[in-house]
Formats: C-alpha cells, sequence, structure tokens
C-alpha cells in the first residue's frame, strides 16, 4: 500500500490547491481546475492557451473542444504568475 506522501494527487473541482502544485508530479488539470488554482475565470485561461502563454492539449474537435495542462507546465504558469 502507498503511503499518502507518495500518492499523485488526485483533483477533483474545488479542492484543487496550489500546495497540490507543489509535488513533483500529477495528472493533468483540466482549465477548471487550474482557474480554481489561480483565482481565474476558465475563460481567461482558455484565452491564455490560445494565444501562447500556457501550453495545453487539445482533446477534441468543433465546440466540445477541451484542453488539458500537463502538470509541468501548470506548475510553470503559476510559478510565472508568482503565486507558487
Amino acid at each position: 500500500m502507498m503511503r499518502p506522501s507518495e500518492r499523485k494527487p488526485h483533483y477533483s473541482g474545488d479542492s484543487v490547491r496550489i500546495r497540490d502544485l507543489a509535488s513533483d508530479n500529477g495528472s493533468p488539470l483540466t482549465t477548471r481546475e487550474l482557474a480554481a488554482i489561480t483565482g481565474m475565470s476558465q475563460t481567461f485561461i482558455r484565452n491564455e492557451i490560445r494565444c501562447g502563454q500556457l501550453a495545453a492539449v487539445a482533446l477534441g474537435r468543433g465546440k466540445k473542444r477541451v484542453f488539458r495542462i500537463l502538470f509541468r507546465e501548470a506548475q510553470r504558469y503559476v510559478r510565472q504568475l508568482g503565486l507558487l
């Protein structure tokens, strides 16, 4: 059995916190999760992705397109904002 400190952080909506990004690794984040961490809106996060300030993987096509932000990229972005 893994110790709690060895587990990867699991994000579920509003339970995401900046301290979760202080760990060494974790799962990719949704725009909602990163917005909750930074205090920004999901629209702002998507605009940051579209203008190249934040790297993300696009999933799907058309109107249902969603983004996943890799854990290390989320860390970099939050550090750049001065939140971590």
